[in-house]
């Protein structure tokens, strides 16, 4: 009787390594991105209102730039 190996050949194995440090480094950044608030108030004293402006500069220019072709 055969036992079955989960990594079959060494393109399954390739792409085995890619998906881990993908999801590795994704889970940095994620992680990153949810400190975000935190780092802005510890490092530069902020008001909630002004950590709240900041926070929101992204979505806000990411939402105008997705609509700017249909202006021009």
């Amino acid at each position: 009787m055969k036992t079955s190996k989960i990594l079959n050949n060494d393109r399954e194995k390739h792409t085995f390594i890619l998906l881990l440090l993908g999801s590795s480094l994704n889970g940095i950044s994620l992680g990153i991105i949810l400190l975000q608030e935190f780092i802005l108030q510890k490092s530069l004293y902020a008001t909630l209102f002004e950590i709240t402006i900041l926070v929101m500069i992204q979505p806000v220019s990411n939402i105008f730039f997705h609509f700017l072709p249909f202006f021009q």
